[in-house]
């Protein structure tokens, strides 16, 4: 055996299949069909799953920005803030989908875990 032989990663096509992109993107159900209220829970399983900070604080920061939209002062702040929170959540999900579904990927081809496993 050399020292490169990975026998998973040679069982690993070179692209992923579209069921493995859409089991993958099943983050972003939360984000889609939460209207705005639950678009940090999406945030929040990719930053739990990569152990990446930026992940986890971008889900706290819609998590509060979600909890706040109730107490604004201005009337209509429900029927134009979640609205808003929505799309820019969706946007910001499709620009963050791409580095999410290459490192799940990357690491299931080095015949890793598709999630990063929590530092000790």
């Amino acid at each position: 055996m050399s020292a490169g032989w990975r026998p998973a990663a040679a069982r690993i096509s070179a692209a992923p299949s579209i069921g493995w992109l859409l089991l993958m993107s099943l983050w972003l159900l939360p984000i889609l069909a939460g209207f705005g209220r639950l678009t940090w829970l999406g945030f929040a399983v990719i930053g739990a799953l990569t152990v990446r900070t930026s992940w986890i604080i971008t889900s706290g920061i819609y998590a509060l920005a979600a909890a706040a939209i109730p107490f604004l002062p201005w009337s209509e702040a429900v029927t134009w803030g979640y609205p808003a929170l929505w799309i820019v959540g969706i946007i910001h999900a499709l620009i963050v989908s791409p580095s999410w579904l290459n490192e799940a990927w990357r690491r299931r081809q080095n015949g890793l875990p598709w999630f990063r496993p929590a530092p000790r």
